[in-house]
């Protein structure tokens, strides 16, 4: 029997690939700064951060260690 506890981590990585899995068609809007509006998708999203991830491992950094990042709330800083 399953409880309600979860049986593997609950990483950002296992949370954008459901978000892209199962809601990769819904929009992520952010106001930029000059206050137009910035438009993505869940599906669009996944790429991105995996290519920057892949960067960072090229640069160095392993599976767990912590990147500190400094940044407003935005979409950019979303996909940190």
């Amino acid at each position: 029997m399953h409880g309600l506890m979860m049986d593997f981590p609950l990483t950002l990585d296992v949370i954008l690939r459901r978000a892209s899995t199962v809601h990769g068609e819904k929009e992520i809007v952010s106001r930029r700064e000059d206050g137009s509006l910035h438009r993505t998708t869940y599906a669009e999203l996944e790429p991105r951060v995996r290519r920057l991830a892949a960067a960072l491992a090229a640069l160095g950094v392993r599976r767990g260690e912590r990147v500190a990042t400094f940044a407003w709330n935005s979409w950019r800083h979303l996909e940190l």
